[in-house]
């Protein structure tokens, strides 16, 4: 027998409510600060704040823990989830 999801549930799905789990393996684009060229980087390598290079002019800085957080914050908003 097939039962209706509470109220409250399909509530929150229709309001938006739902995330989307993402795998560390996913790839997000990170613009270069002198050619604004973008260049892929895994979540599971940005957590590790590593140096980044652009794969365009190989300028070469390093990813803080602030634009992280950013990330982390424009993800959530966005309906994504990923584990720290």
């Amino acid at each position: 027998m097939i039962y209706p999801l509470p109220k409250a549930v399909m509530a929150d799905v229709y309001e938006g409510h739902v995330s989307t789990i993402l795998s560390d393996k996913v790839s997000i684009p990170i613009a270069c600060d002198r050619c604004d060229c973008e260049t892929e980087y895994s979540i599971q390598t940005l957590k590790t704040l590593p140096s980044i290079s652009c794969g365009h002019c190989g300028h070469t800085r390093k990813f803080s823990q602030a634009e992280f957080e950013v990330l982390k914050q424009f993800l959530i908003q966005a309906g994504f989830h990923f584990s720290n």
